[in-house]
Order: structure tokens, then sequence, then C-alpha cells
């Protein structure tokens, strides 16, 4: 990863630094996040912060989810953040924006209720310009002689203010940029100039399952066609331009490894292309919940770098300092080749990285186990009104699907408590399942559950988990509607003695883009998780082969489709939605929304079939896909 010589400071609810013997007390009541830090004229740090309530008065303060930034306090530090000295602390503002005029002092842009404001520090904030509505979150930018002050003017909606005076005086440009996706909330916009004089915002957005960017080249009068530019907005991310030139990209997770099941910490990263390409891939922290980065620049190079860690729990504030000169020397690959440009998601959808595990996949094609397994996905509804009645006749019909088809293992999604005692009965003793459900709780009786349910004689269970398509267990991301999780499995064929891994999928109905990024979880985890073992993937992908969410699964060449791979392939042509309907043979009736994967690198598909007949149309609104598996010697 390169060496790491920096220095980490805790800050605990008060901001406490961890060298004790020196450290001071920013604020009396402890600051819960950093929201803006900068460097006057005189070398001095400023550090703007918030309270958020409730929170304990004593010890280490605690913030529920969800409450709103009550009070902002600002301190400043001589000692390159080793004490502090706070300054200042209103609760009229809900976000101060800290911002350094050359030769006039520091300023503090000032978010609330009223609108934007700016003050000047001259022992004690006077307040010199009255700017508007909207939220500042990232300082203003210089271009030309005007200065452009990016904004959020609604919960998706962005644009900028233009100062012509030095700051005095801003008149809201009538260009704005929106996010795309229809859940963004919160925008937190940052703006960029090029050498060619545009002006580029990246916004970020709550709930959204990418961050964007877009340019105007007539200074906010318009902006362009807004393009994707970073995965995992539900952390906070910095963009600035450093004295040198250089653009500093601060983000929680590893840019080579866009995929992830949660991120590997806070990350710094150059770009001496415009954003194009980035590398570096310093580590600043290793926690996940490591977030809303600043950076404290000096024109040698030298930086501090403050973020937030877990700011509505343990309320921790930190910082590192470190250089321009360590972040170039640093991997971002993690391994010994240093300065590895990586093309980010505004210069296309980065590259995959699956080469080092399927390199651990040669399996030999010339030699197979003799008996293959049959598995399959089957969505089976929850009890819905519209449905067939469930004990009178979805359950006998199911009971003839298990018994003709003798499924080893089957990748479900959906059913409910009662249901699953159900199946369990028609299936018989010798099956068993794994799996949790929405809620983890399996006392709940409507939280659907994605079991996976295996034929003992045939397999042994080795080991079981779960993983959620989001930052935090049981809760929406990117965008979704509602949870959504993978159940995985490794197994033991006793038949022929080899291992392999079931994931077994329920994606999002609503959005494509949280689909994509579910995909993205999904085969990054199978790479960790499966290790080179064989692999087979369930579920309801809520997408068709048409879709962006379809082909990610198939684009690195680690998994293929049985139904474009096997050696027989049955009923292709039919659609595995069929809502209770009497459907066609036909792709436009319906919908394919349900797959089975696998990985051709050592395991191959003998047989495949999407099963229509009067039972499966009987037990649930989704037909059952399997797959005869053969998993290579």
């Amino acid at each position: 990863m390169g060496t790491m010589k920096r220095r980490l400071l805790t800050i605990i609810a008060a901001v406490l630094f961890s060298n004790l013997a020196s450290a001071q007390s920013i604020a009396s009541a402890g600051a819960c996040d950093v929201q803006s830090v900068a460097v006057d004229d005189a070398g001095r740090i400023w550090m703007a912060g918030g309270l958020y309530s409730p929170r304990q008065q004593s010890g280490v303060g605690t913030v529920a989810p969800g409450t709103e930034c009550t009070t902002v306090t600002i301190s400043v530090s001589s000692t390159m953040g080793q004490t502090w000295t706070e300054v200042w602390q209103s609760a009229q503002y809900r976000r101060a924006t800290l911002w350094n005029i050359s030769g006039k002092g520091m300023c503090a842009i000032l978010s609330g209720e009223e609108g934007i404001n700016i003050a000047l520090w001259n022992d004690g904030w006077q307040i010199f310009s009255n700017v508007g509505k909207g939220v500042c979150s990232n300082p203003p930018v210089a271009c030309g002689d005007d200065l452009y002050m990016p904004v959020s003017l609604d919960k998706s909606i962005s644009g900028v203010y233009k100062s012509s005076d030095g700051g005095l005086t801003w008149t809201l440009m009538p260009g704005t940029f929106m996010t795309p996706e229809k859940v963004a909330s919160d925008n937190q916009p940052s703006a960029v100039v090029g050498p060619d004089g545009k002006i580029t915002l990246y916004t970020r957005s709550n709930g959204t399952s990418w961050s964007y960017m877009t340019s105007s080249s007539d200074y906010g009068q318009t902006w362009g066609k807004p393009s994707r530019f970073l995965p995992n907005p539900d952390r906070e991310f910095a963009i600035t331009r450093l004295y040198d030139g250089r653009l500093l990209l601060l983000r929680n997770g590893r840019l080579d490894q866009c995929l992830y099941i949660l991120p590997e910490g806070l990350f710094a990263y150059l770009s001496d292309d415009e954003g194009k390409t980035w590398y570096g891939g310093l580590r600043l922290d290793n926690r996940s919940f490591s977030e809303r980065p600043h950076v404290a620049a000096y024109p040698n190079g030298r930086m501090a770098i403050f973020f937030s860690h877990n700011f509505k729990g343990k309320n921790q504030i930190c910082m590192a300092v470190t250089s321009v000169s360590e972040i170039d020397n640093a991997s971002g690959s993690f391994k010994t080749t240093p300065r590895i440009a990586v093309p980010v998601m505004a210069a296309g959808l980065g590259e995959k990285t699956y080469a080092d595990a399927v390199g651990l996949m040669n399996a030999p094609k010339s030699s197979w186990a003799d008996k293959p397994l049959r598995v399959a996905t089957y969505n089976i509804q929850y009890p819905a009104d519209k449905a067939p009645a469930w004990k009178e006749l979805r359950v006998p019909a199911l009971k003839a699907v298990f018994d003709e088809y003798g499924f080893d293992v089957i990748g479900s999604q959906e059913p409910w408590k009662d249901q699953m005692e159900d199946l369990m009965t028609i299936l018989g003793d010798d099956y068993a399942f794994v799996g949790a459900n929405r809620n983890n709780d399996h006392s709940h009786p409507k939280s659907p559950y994605n079991p996976i349910f295996y034929r003992k004689s045939r397999v042994e269970m080795l080991e079981w988990g779960t993983f959620w398509f989001s930052d935090v267990p049981m809760t929406a991301g990117y965008g979704a509607s509602s949870a959504r999780f993978c159940t995985w499995a490794k197994f033991l064929d006793k038949a022929t003695g080899k291992k392999f891994c079931h994931f077994n999928s329920h994606f999002d109905h609503l959005g494509q883009e949280t689909r994509v990024y579910s995909v993205y979880i999904l085969t990054d985890s199978i790479v960790k998780i499966a290790g080179g073992l064989p692999v087979f993937c369930t579920g309801d992908f809520n997408s068709n082969e048409k879709s962006r969410c379809y082909k990610e699964m198939l684009a690195s060449g680690y998994l293929t489709d049985p139904l474009d791979g096997a050696e027989q392939v049955s009923g292709k042509e039919i659609n595995s939605l069929h809502d209770y309907k009497d459907i066609a043979k036909n792709r436009k009736d319906g919908l394919h929304i349900d797959h089975v994967f696998y990985t051709p690198a050592n395991s191959r598909a003998v047989s495949a079939k999407v099963v229509l007949d009067n039972n499966t149309k009987i037990g649930s609104d989704h037909l059952p896909i399997y797959m005869d598996w053969l998993i290579a010697d």
C-alpha cells in the first residue's frame, strides 16, 4: 500500500486529541462532525463543526439516526491541529463553510433556515453579505476575476452564485443541475475550475446509487448533461484543486475495488488529467464509516485531512497529516507497483478486477464429475391476495414440482415464515435450509426470506452467511425501496467430494441504478467468499437480459447464464414471471427476470430449463429455472 508516514489524531466528543498531554477541548459541549476546514494567511487551521441533538452531556456523545445539526461551532489552531481554541458557537445556523480571502481574512459561509449569509472574522463574525436561498457545503472557486459558490437549491437541484467584487455581493446564475435519480436528497455540490475555464460541479446526494458531475462553459448560465462520477455516495467525498494544479480526491473506499460489501477506510487519490484517471490510494483510516473529509492544504504540499467517523454514533473527528508526495507514492492497488492510474466512473464504468480470482480457477476441463447437481432458482411468492389460495392450491402444486424435478439445491425468494414451514414439510426430512429474512428475525411473520434449501443426502452444508446490498444491514441502500440481501452457503458435494458455493439474491424491483450497484456488491462478494471455488448464483434479479444489471453480471467473464451456455437448453423462449396468467411461449409476454449464473472456468452446465407446466403456473407467479451442473475434477 505504500508507507503511510502520517499521524492519526482522534478527537472524541469534545474533540480531544490522542496526544492528551497537549490537547485542548475545542467546544465545551463537543462537536459531532466536521463541516469545513480552511487555512488562513498566517497558516492557522480553522475548523467548523456541528452539534447534533439528542446527545449526552458527558462522555462520548450519542446521536439518534436522522437528527439534525442544532449548533455550529468554529475553532482555530495555530499548532497544526494539536491544540484548539473555540472562537464561536451559534444555534442560528445549520452549516458553516470556511473560506479564506487572501488579504481580507477568514470568512464563514453560514447556511440556515433564512438562507445563506457570509461573515468575516474580526474578533467575531460580522455579516457583510446576505447571499440568498440555498445551502453551501463547499467553498467558492475562482474563475478569472470572478468567484463561484456551489449551492444546493433543493433536495436534488444544484447551482452556483457568482460574485464579481471579491465576495461582497452575489448573484444566482440561471443554470441549474438536477441529480438524475428521483430519490436524491440533501445535495452537496462542490466545484472545480478547469484549465479551459469550465466549471465542473460534483454532486453527492443521500439515497442515490451514484454521485454525478456536470460542466458549464458559460459560467453557470447552463449545465451539460450529468454523468456518473463515483458509486456509493452514501458516504461523502471531497474533491479539490491543490496548489500544484493536481486534483485531490478523498473518499471512503478504494477506487481499484469499487465493488465491496463495506468500504475499507478513507483513501486519498491524485489526478493530473482533470479527473479522468486517479492514482495514489493512500489509506488515511481503515474503518468503514470514516467520512465527511475536508482538507487544509499548504503551498509546500503538506496537508491536514479532517474527517468524521460514525458521526451519529461515537462522534469521532479525526485528523491525518500527510503530503502530496506521500499520496503520490502510495499504491492504489495495494500491490508493489506505484502510481497506478484508475479510471473512474466519469470516464466510463471502471474495469472490475477479477484477474486474481479467475487465476485461481484454472481447473482442468478434461475431467468432470460424473454426477451433476440439479440446482434451481424459484421465487415463491408470499400469500398475495391475487394469488391462488396458498394451502389449498399452491402447496400441492409446489409439492408436485419438487417431487417431479428433484432439485438438489434451491435458491428461493420471498416466502414468509408460515410458508417456510409448509415448504419444509412438502420437501421432506431429507431437506434443510439456511437463510435469514429481511428483518433478521425468525419470529417475524411477514418478513421475506432468501432461503437456500438443500438435499442433505447429496450435499453437506459447511458454512453460510448473509450480506446486504447497503452499507448498513437491514436497511435500504443506494436508492432501493426496501432492504435487500443475499444468502450464501458453502457446500461439499458428497457424491464427488467437491466443494462449491451458492449465492441467492433478490434485487430491488424499482430502481435500475440500485440493481446495478447490487451487482457490484454481489460479484465482489463472490470473489471474496468463494476464493476460487466453483460458484452458481440464483435469484430474482428484477432485470431482463437487455438490462444493465444482467449485462454487468456477465461483463467480467467470471459468470455465465446456462440458458446460453448449457449443452441442452429447454424453455429459453419462456419468461420466468407469468403473474398467474396463461402466458405464451414468447418473450413479449411477461418478464424474464429470474436467472441462474455459474462460473464456466471450473464448472459446466449440462442442461438448463425454464419449467412451464400446470403446477408451476399455480405454485407461484414465477417459474422455476434449473440447471444440471458439473464441477471439474
